[in-house]
């Protein structure tokens, strides 16, 4: 039997839903789930010692046993990524909310998925993850689309970004790679991957290339506009 590639750990207080998780996941003979916890905290002191290919979490949860559930997923993505920087994390949540979207994605996230949402995005989104890559399942990245406003001019949009975005959209917009944007201003490639994903949900467009499109038709990504480093 072939051994599991992606290993996972369920952050889930609700434990029909872990359950349910865990049936979609033993479908795909490349997944094995090494934990499951209920709380936050849980994780948090576990994660080092199990050393997963992916954290599965929710945002709302109970920090430690026997409290009620709180929006502390974004806080144990922080901790766990402090002090386990290349464990990949996957949220899935019943919270489409953009803020939260945005707070996961901070926080150091690298996809997001609904619970609503079928089963291949999820499995979807733990492969891209224990890759490096991000996702957004396609409900997600649909409602960030219809929650931000279409800009009149290319320029309206840009001029909301804050510079270090423009700068890391104008490296991709030079047709700099992620690796590459990521050396050049000294930063983990996570985070390029990370604000990639949010300034294609800010600018309300389908893909990346798209973004850095739309970024070179106002000049960045030129050769005198490459963004600055530090």
């Amino acid at each position: 039997m072939k051994e599991a590639q992606v290993r996972v750990v369920i952050v889930e207080d609700q434990e029909i839903f872990r359950r349910g998780l865990r049936a979609q996941f033993d479908t795909d003979p490349a997944i094995e789930v090494v934990a499951e916890f209920g709380t936050a905290l849980e994780a948090v002191r576990a994660v080092p010692e199990l050393r997963p290919s992916v954290v599965l979490i929710d945002l709302r949860l109970p920090w430690r046993p026997h409290e009620k559930p709180r929006y502390c997923g974004a806080e144990a993505i922080r901790q766990i990524l402090r002090c386990c920087p290349g464990v990949g994390i996957a949220v899935v949540t019943a919270f489409p909310e953009k803020e939260r979207v945005r707070e996961a994605l901070h926080a150091g996230a690298l996809a997001y998925v609904m619970k609503e949402d079928p089963a291949e995005d999820l499995l979807k989104a733990v492969h891209q993850t224990a890759a490096g890559a991000a996702f957004l399942s396609p409900a997600v990245a649909a409602l960030l689309t219809h929650l931000i406003a279409a800009p009149t001019n290319g320029g309206a949009t840009f001029a909301e970004l804050t510079q270090r975005e423009n700068d890391i959209l104008a490296q991709y917009a030079a047709g700099k790679t992620v690796p590459e944007i990521a050396s050049y201003f000294n930063i983990a490639r996570r985070t390029v991957d990370n604000r990639l994903s949010e300034i294609v949900a800010r600018l309300g467009v389908p893909t990346r290339k798209d973004a850095g499109a739309r970024a070179r038709e106002i000049g960045l990504g030129q050769p005198e506009d490459p963004g600055q480093p530090g």
